[in-house]
This record gives structure tokens, sequence and C-alpha cells, in this order.
């Protein structure tokens, strides 16, 4: 793997990545205010964490990615459409 980085007011090129930041944004950091960087890590991690795991995602038709990948190990998930960028 190798880091490569975008030119300067191009997100377009990283849309995935910035989509991802913008609902962390606006899910998790907004209207907060953290004390310390700890807290900070803290509520961000916990955050990720009920990202992965629990909360709905319109592209696994509405379903934590935990129970779709339930659903998807016993071959009865719904196939995902492939989006190519």
């Amino acid at each position: 793997m190798q880091h490569e980085r975008i030119p300067v007011a191009t997100p377009n090129k990283n849309a995935h990545i910035e989509s991802w930041h913008s609902v962390l944004e606006a899910e998790c950091w907004r209207n907060q205010v953290f004390q310390t960087g700890a807290e900070a890590y803290t509520v961000t991690t916990e955050w990720i964490r009920f990202y992965n795991e629990r909360r709905l995602h319109g592209s696994l038709h509405d379903w934590a990615p935990a129970q779709y990948y339930v659903q998807y190990r016993m071959g009865t998930a719904p196939t995902i459409r492939v989006v190519r960028c």
C-alpha cells in the first residue's frame, strides 16, 4: 500500500473518505465541546464502533454492517450494487 496525496481543493478525487468525514462531523463532532484530547478520542472511537457495528447504512439495504455481515456469511444477504468511481 502506498500513501498518495491528492491536489489541494479537489475533494472529488477522494470522495469516499470526504463523505465519511462529513458523516463523522455531522453525527459525532457537531454540537460537542470536548474538554481534552482524550475525551475527543474516546467519543470518536465509540462513534466509529457504533458506525461499523450498529448504524443503519443505506448502501446495505438499511441494515447495520454487523447484521449484514452475518447474513452475508449465511448466504442470505441481498446483493449490494457495486459503485465504480
